[in-house]
């Protein structure tokens, strides 16, 4: 079996876009979603390409956010958001799955989606890419 490409990421910003550009759908989880965050999203994924984000609100996920990403998904109907209700636990993942015509790509680390997650911090993501299976 060959391993797959595996990259560690500094500033997820840096390639998270190029392959957002060319995305035909993409899965988000992350424990805090920015205004900005979202815009970077509707900005770079193309028009048609389906959505699914999970986001929790046991982090300080500001309202103005959420409205963003709720007025996105009732204005497009590929674009589906979902809330985690605080419990227990922390819901705290930072993932983005993005299908490209040729496979999957997974961006998984410690970048929430937000300008500090994706450009200013110093977070630490890894990138695999995959082949779609038959």
């Amino acid at each position: 079996m060959t391993p797959k490409p595996v990259s560690f990421i500094p500033h997820l910003n840096s390639i998270l876009v190029s392959e957002l550009q060319t995305a035909q759908s993409c899965c988000i989880a992350a424990a805090l979603f920015s205004v900005e965050g979202v815009e970077q999203l509707r900005e770079h994924l193309p028009e048609k390409a389906g959505v699914e984000v999970l986001v929790g609100l046991d982090l300080p996920t500001p309202p103005a956010a959420l409205d963003k990403l709720l007025s996105w998904s009732s204005e497009a109907e590929q674009v589906r958001v979902r809330i985690w209700a605080p419990g227990d636990n922390y819901f705290h993942p930072k993932a983005y799955l993005v299908r490209q015509p040729d496979g999957w790509v997974a961006f998984v680390g410690s970048a929430n989606c937000t300008i500090g997650g994706w450009q200013h911090n110093e977070e630490l993501t890894v990138r695999v890419a995959g082949a779609e299976a038959n």
